[in-house]
């Protein structure tokens, strides 16, 4: 996530608006509109294959194809998985119509600080909140050992593990990064080509990466294209359960203060391709991050209008704050010290729930 700066002052004459978002990494700010848009200087890994032929489409290691292939079945927590292609189906009923579905976004780095938040955050939704599975949404890290130390943390807990890139991964190497942590536990599930994952009581599609490329770090980064996102509505053909649920990096665009797309500058940056789809109506619920300090909360899709926690909805997108450590000062006037949020989809409706981390709750190891 980038910050507006100041050239967004100098060009506003030429320009129609100004960059979107602002820099999330480093310490926290006390003035966010010092800093600058991201330097693409990221060299992506070494055994990143050539891009696609078709400038106009996305990388396929980036946003994943609706393929019927591979085909694969394993077993996971006695439970059978079914794969073919872009589609995972988890096998089976339970006894109730209710799936908890956790969320972690905006680790950043896998630095000491962010993996005692990440131990705290997955136990709340483990042993807490018992999550059925957990989706990491976007922003990992800029290295393939960081985004991989991330991934084999929280796949350690035993349940499904989805993860989508960001606007700072390199797609090479989150590609790498998940290969590593899939070959350790089965229950990692790379959502940038697996596009969908149909349980009994819910369905996940995934739209990975990050809609405008001038704000993606890597120079060979996850960014998606409109054609992607008008793409969703027959990826939402192949989904088998009573309800679905959107996830992605950057939220839609949304209105006013209290949009989850809002930064300090008063600004809202959401995707407005985005939100169109979104008011067709084929996904009630999303989870979003990204835009850190408009975390803490769901709206409706409009975003004007806030909903409570524990309060069961017909539609709801959540942003549940950043997990990374690194203070942030979010505009409902609180600072964040780590964040996370849970998602309970229960028939056709669902709730929400956000954890703050508290002041040395978070244990670093030496």
């Amino acid at each position: 996530m980038v910050r507006l700066s100041s050239l967004c002052l100098v060009f506003a004459v030429v320009l129609s608006g100004c960059p979107e978002e602002k820099k999330d990494d480093g310490p926290a700010k006390t003035d966010p509109k010092k800093e600058e848009p991201v330097a693409k200087t990221d060299e992506p890994a070494t055994d990143e294959p050539a891009a696609v032929a078709d400038e106009g489409a996305s990388h396929p290691e980036c946003v994943g194809p609706l393929t019927d292939k591979p085909e694969e079945t394993f077993e996971v927590g006695g439970k059978k998985f079914v794969r073919k292609g872009a589609v995972l189906t988890i096998e089976g009923e339970d006894a109730d119509d209710e799936f908890v579905l956790g969320q972690l976004t905006d680790v950043k780095d896998f630095t000491p600080e962010n993996r005692a938040n990440v131990k705290v955050a997955i136990d709340w939704m483990v042993k807490g909140e018992k999550v059925d599975a957990i989706v990491i949404t976007g922003d990992l890290g800029e290295k393939p050992e960081s985004i991989e130390g991330v991934v084999n943390m929280v796949a350690e807990t035993g349940v499904p593990v989805m993860a989508i890139a960001g606007n700072r991964e390199c797609r090479a190497h989150f590609t790498t990064a998940l290969k590593a942590a899939q070959a350790k536990h089965k229950n990692v599930i790379n959502m940038n080509v697996v596009r969908v994952v149909n349980t009994d009581d819910v369905s996940i599609v995934s739209l990975p990466g990050y809609y405008n490329k001038s704000y993606i770090h890597c120079a060979e980064g996850c960014e998606y294209t409109p054609a992607d996102v008008a793409a969703l509505s027959a990826i939402a053909k192949k989904t088998t359960a009573p309800a679905r649920v959107l996830v992605s990096h950057g939220p839609p665009k949304m209105k006013g203060p209290t949009g989850l797309d809002r930064i300090h500058e008063d600004v809202n940056v959401g995707d407005p391709e985005l939100t169109k789809l979104l008011e067709k109506g084929e996904f009630p619920f999303g989870l979003f991050g990204n835009i850190q300090e408009a975390g803490g909360y769901a709206t409706d899709l409009s975003g004007e209008n806030r909903i409570k926690q524990d309060v069961y909805a017909d539609s709801l997108y959540l942003n549940p704050g950043p997990i990374d450590a690194v203070r942030w000062a979010m505009l409902d006037g609180t600072e964040s010290l780590g964040m996370a949020g849970v998602l309970k989809v229960k028939g056709k409706q669902a709730a929400y729930k956000i954890y703050r981390l508290r002041p040395g709750e978070a244990k670093v190891e030496n």
